[in-house]
């Protein structure tokens, strides 16, 4: 599987070019930015559960691989690591294949000029649903935005989940962002994502990023309602069948080992 994922790298042309929009990544002039290939063998090893969606995680792979190459975040580290660690965080939750391409691909909509209709002529339409839901418009207010993640997560339970891990990632790597960045992501996680991490019943990442928030920001914790419960109130969006859908799914697979 790797072998033919590498293969596939040398083979696949970006349909376009990789932009910058700054924050956590910036371009850089690069021939190439590679993926650390022991990370790409841990992504395999937490993947070897869909051996026979070999072929189009490869190929999902290699598609944002090229479409981010030039690409750095923060830290320096090639861009590619961060949606490879977000689809192996994904993996060890054991979603299904759709689940794993859109999180590799999570990105390319937001960052690169790859497009949701390209994603779905090649990938298939779940797995562009699934992108488009976690795809932040570039001048959309952030209060619409979040409404919007709410009602893609209303149709998709594994657009929360694929949020839930990008976050996740992001959060563990923080410390490369400057101070105030850190103080309001670590806030909006706060606010936002250890809610909906504890209304979906996602206790492990519910405890890690609260873990994190907590060592940026100490025991400060945001007055009254969360922004979750608020925008819920607003909207009267209802995440139970999101949470049923994640039990059974866990059930599923403890059922299966």
């Amino acid at each position: 599987m790797l072998c033919a994922s590498l293969a596939l790298l040398a083979a696949h042309r970006a349909p376009a070019a990789p932009r910058s929009r700054g924050g956590a990544r910036s371009a850089v002039v690069s021939p190439t930015t590679p993926a650390p290939l022991p990370l790409v063998e841990r992504f395999w090893s937490k993947a070897a559960y869909l051996s026979h969606h070999s072929e189009v995680l490869g190929d999902a792979l290699a598609f944002a691989a090229e479409a981010h190459d030039g690409q750095r975040r923060r830290s320096g580290e090639a861009f590619i690591v961060h949606p490879i660690e977000v689809a192996i965080i994904l993996a060890g939750w054991r979603m299904d294949a759709d689940a794993i391409v859109a999180g590799l691909l999570h990105d390319t909509v937001e960052d690169t000029d790859v497009t949701v209709e390209q994603i779905e002529g090649r990938f298939g339409a779940a797995a562009a649903s699934i992108v488009a839901g976690v795809t932040d418009g570039a001048a959309v207010p952030a209060s619409q935005s979040q409404r919007e993640l709410l009602l893609a997560i209303s149709r998709d339970w594994r657009v929360a989940l694929l949020k839930l891990a990008d976050r996740t990632h992001n959060m563990r790597t923080l410390e490369h962002m400057p101070a105030a960045k850190q103080a309001a992501k670590s806030r909006e996680t706060l606010d936002l994502f250890v809610p909906l991490a504890r209304r979906l019943g996602v206790e492990e990442i519910e405890r890690e990023l609260d873990q994190l928030c907590v060592s940026y920001l100490g025991e400060e914790r945001p007055d009254g309602p969360s922004l979750l419960d608020s925008l819920l109130e607003d909207e009267r969006i209802c995440l139970r069948r999101q949470r049923a859908c994640w039990r059974e799914h866990r059930g599923a697979c403890a059922s299966s080992v």
